[in-house]
């Protein structure tokens, strides 16, 4: 009886990783989708509701942490391996080819060192070693502590960033700092220790949020849209889909190793792309992105394939 009973789990975590693989190559696309040109007003609403990947990704991350117990020095080891040797050896890339090195002063290094720089997507890496850590931090407290600690950073994110309340704009984007990335693998690790939603109470809401982020763009305007009142629900909402999703696809599990990989390399892709192919109408743009994405999934893979090189995408 123990053997079925540790089977059954065996099978149930495999089926809760593999929806979440599924999930998250599902995100990685529409990262690409945020950015893609967007020549007309179909790319521009791709753009709005692919806004639910970033959070998702923190969500997730939050969900996978909390699995384990491990100390704060072993998970500052861990991010350092497995987000810092990518962060660095990428941004060294992208600085390489998109900006003077020599012409930056030692406050303009420290910007870059933090915010990724001419890289506009690798700000991603930085924020999740911050919330990850921060985590580990307080993984033994109580929920009311993760719960508190993450709704008072959010709330601050929101108030610095689209709905700012201080009459000048920050030198930052305050969703790159700790305000949006803790709060999500907060969010996400308090699930896993809970009941979950079940598969169609979770699409249902998952439904209602991007109604409700969708509402609150149109209503309220609010100046930035990659972190507003509603982006906590388009992150969170995709994970509870994802954990009860029960894919068996092996191909999910395989797509979803290149996931990191994929978020690293597609902006390089997609900046050469644009230069040859500039998308004029909706069935370019998507063509445009079906390409992009094909073709960085190929160089991800091929790049796995190399093993000095493998630890900067994996």
């Amino acid at each position: 009886m123990a053997m079925k009973n540790d089977q059954a789990t065996a099978t149930q975590k495999y089926e809760i990783l593999s929806g979440i693989e599924l999930m998250r190559f599902l995100a990685a696309i529409s990262i690409l989708l945020i950015h893609a040109p967007q020549p007309d007003e179909f790319a521009k609403c791709a753009d709005i509701f692919a806004r639910w990947a970033v959070p998702f990704f923190f969500a997730t991350s939050g969900f996978l942490a909390a699995g384990s117990n491990r100390s704060l020095w072993s998970e500052l080891k861990r991010v350092a391996q497995r987000i810092g040797v990518p962060y660095i050896f990428w941004l060294i890339v992208y600085c390489s080819f998109f900006i003077d090195i020599g012409d930056q002063s030692p406050k303009d290094w420290v910007r870059i060192l933090i915010f990724g720089g001419p890289a506009i997507h690798l700000w991603f890496l930085p924020a999740l070693a911050v919330a990850l850590i921060t985590y580990r931090f307080l993984q033994n407290r109580s929920i009311a502590v993760l719960a508190t600690t993450a709704l008072i950073l959010y709330v601050i994110g929101i108030l610095l960033g689209p709905y700012r309340i201080i009459p000048t704009e920050l030198p930052f984007n305050p969703r790159n700092g700790p305000f949006l990335s803790v709060p999500m693998v907060i969010i996400g690790a308090i699930y896993r220790r809970g009941a979950y939603i079940p598969l169609k109470p979770a699409l249902a809401l998952t439904f209602l949020s991007f109604l409700a982020y969708a509402t609150e763009i149109a209503i309220f305007a609010p100046l930035r849209i990659d972190q507003v009142m509603t982006t906590i629900l388009i992150g969170f909402a995709p994970l509870c889909v994802a954990v009860r999703m029960n894919s068996s696809a092996a191909w999910c599990a395989y797509a979803g190793k290149y996931t990191l990989g994929f978020y690293l390399l597609h902006v390089g892709v997609v900046t050469a792309f644009q230069r040859i192919f500039y998308p004029n109408s909706t069935f370019t743009y998507l063509a445009f992105v079906m390409i992009a994405a094909a073709f960085t999934f190929v160089v991800t893979m091929a790049i796995s394939k190399v093993p000095y090189l493998r630890a900067t995408i994996r």
